[in-house]
């Protein structure tokens, strides 16, 4: 038979109730409290964290700025390259990526019409009837301090030694050259990358680039080589710009950049295409 509680105990026991209960509301407050204070901190170091980054990358670029004083960095500037190259400092410039015109007399008619509709650059005629005088090159020489120029064997008097040269396999087909040399000042090993550019054809189909210029570079590459051969934050100079693959790469993946092309066409057209395109801050 069970003992009827007396009124003293039966109180005892539901003050003792009251009393557990409190501490388990104090004990979830108090959980509460810590996870929301986990919280605030995290936010505010993940705050703090892009503050910082921002205010690195200010710095940095303030630095650059002030050795660069004369050309605005991250802008494209419509003139002749020559006359702005001397403006810029010695050694100031992390690395100059470009592709300068060949000189041999590439027209603006681009493709092989038995397969497709041939593309006409007309207004690229007679760009490419000679290669830059050498003075272009001795400034391009005196600022930077790394360099990688695309098909540098029609600059072949102009050429040193070098044992890092990189090869883009453009799996191509038909009369296209099978391949394209770039010529770096780096002391490191030759690398090949391969990338298809095979007239109307490219490796990545569902993503493909407009034409826009002959001579044009797929982003996908020079993204490759910003990744591999310079750092975030780096400025890299660009005197030819012509068709923009450039400035995107570097824009992409967060390079300050100077770009120069004398043709207010292609300038807008760069112009263009960097509005879509977004810098990575990590």
């Amino acid at each position: 038979m069970q003992k009827t509680k007396t009124p003293l105990e039966t109180n005892k026991l539901y003050k003792l109730e009251k009393k557990l209960d409190l501490h388990k509301q104090q004990l979830a407050n108090s959980i509460e409290r810590r996870q929301l204070s986990y919280e605030k901190k995290k936010r505010t170091a993940l705050e703090k964290s892009k503050v910082d980054i921002a205010t690195r990358y200010d710095k940095k670029l303030s630095k650059q700025v002030n050795k660069i004083k004369m050309l605005e960095l991250n802008k494209i500037h419509n003139s002749d390259c020559l006359e702005l190259m001397k403006q810029i400092p010695d050694k100031s410039i992390d690395l100059v990526l470009t592709d300068p015109p060949y000189g041999i007399g590439i027209k603006g008619k681009v493709g092989w019409e038995k397969l497709a509709q041939v593309k006409d650059y007309w207004d690229f005629n007679d760009r490419d009837n000679k290669i830059p005088d050498k003075i272009y090159f001795d400034e391009m020489q005196r600022i930077w301090k790394h360099c990688i120029i695309f098909w540098w064997n029609y600059f072949i008097e102009y050429l040193t030694n070098s044992p890092c040269w990189i090869v883009w396999d453009k799996d191509n087909t038909w009369n296209f050259a099978d391949c394209e040399l770039a010529w770096t000042n780096f002391d490191t090993a030759v690398r090949k990358y391969e990338f298809r550019w095979n007239g109307m054809l490219q490796w990545d189909m569902k993503n493909k680039e407009i034409r826009q210029h002959p001579t044009q570079k797929p982003i996908q590459l020079f993204r490759w080589i910003l990744e591999n051969y310079s750092e975030k934050w780096q400025t890299i100079l660009d005197p030819f710009l012509w068709s923009w693959t450039t400035a995107v790469a570097c824009k992409e993946l967060g390079r300050n950049f100077i770009w120069i092309e004398k043709e207010s066409k292609y300038c807008k057209i760069a112009e263009e295409r960097l509005k879509n395109t977004t810098i990575s801050l990590f």
